[in-house]
């Protein structure tokens, strides 16, 4: 978001653009949100505790395992690492 001192266009102007920044921002979270929401229902309603605490360890083990490996990979360096790491993420889905 710009700074509110440097602008160059009349205060009206002005204003709605930065406005529908915000209500961009806010719908793009507010949808992150419910779709959250919904994937936790629909999963609780369709996986027994038993199946969601595998899951859980499972996708823990699997997340300490590849951090590490982007870790050792960027040789102690947690930003490269973090670049890797979410990389490999991305080419996995």
């Amino acid at each position: 978001m710009e700074n509110i001192n440097n602008f160059d266009q009349e205060p009206n102007e002005y204003f709605n653009k930065i406005e529908k920044q915000i209500l961009k921002s806010v719908e793009t979270i507010t949808k992150s949100l419910l779709e959250t929401f919904r994937f936790n229902f629909v999963y609780s309603k369709k996986v027994s505790e038993k199946q969601e605490k595998l899951t859980e360890k499972s996708v823990k083990t699997y997340r300490t395992k590849y951090w590490k490996m982007a870790l050792n990979k960027a040789n102690k360096d947690k930003n490269r690492a973090y670049k890797i790491y979410t990389k490999n993420l991305k080419l996995l889905s």
